[in-house]
């Protein structure tokens, strides 16, 4: 999740949206276990100066308004990150990715119809 100064990440294998994709064989990125290991928190505050930290196989970002997505995009480094190059990064409205963090068996196939295209694009890698 993209805030105004801040990137609100995951780093708990626990829960309820890892648990979904370690069930498809995937893993939360180890910088993130790291600071999430490290802040005692399932959720991480990064800095937009460590977008580094977001380097992985596939994103699924939100943001409150497409406005914040632009900026998210246009952060430096971002370009660099290994999905933004594979195409491989699901943009996800507030509601979209809502079936995420509270998944049921109505949300999981609504959120995951809406990251397929990401998914496919990490699966050619």
């Amino acid at each position: 999740m993209y805030g105004s100064d801040q990137i609100s990440v995951l780093g708990d294998e626990k829960d309820g949206a890892a648990k979904l994709f370690s069930g498809l064989g995937m893993k939360i990125a180890p910088a993130l276990i790291r600071e999430s290991v490290k802040s005692g928190q399932p959720r991480v505050q990064l800095s937009t100066e460590n977008i580094n930290l977001l380097d992985a196989d596939v994103l699924v970002i939100a943001s409150q308004t497409p406005k914040l997505q632009d900026r998210l995009v246009a952060l430096p480094g971002y370009r660099n990150l290994r999905a933004v190059k594979d195409d491989a990064v699901a943009m996800m409205s507030i509601v979209q990715i809502t079936g995420l963090n509270e998944p049921s068996p109505s949300s999981i196939p609504y959120a995951f119809a809406q990251m397929r295209p990401a998914l496919a694009a990490a699966a050619d890698e």
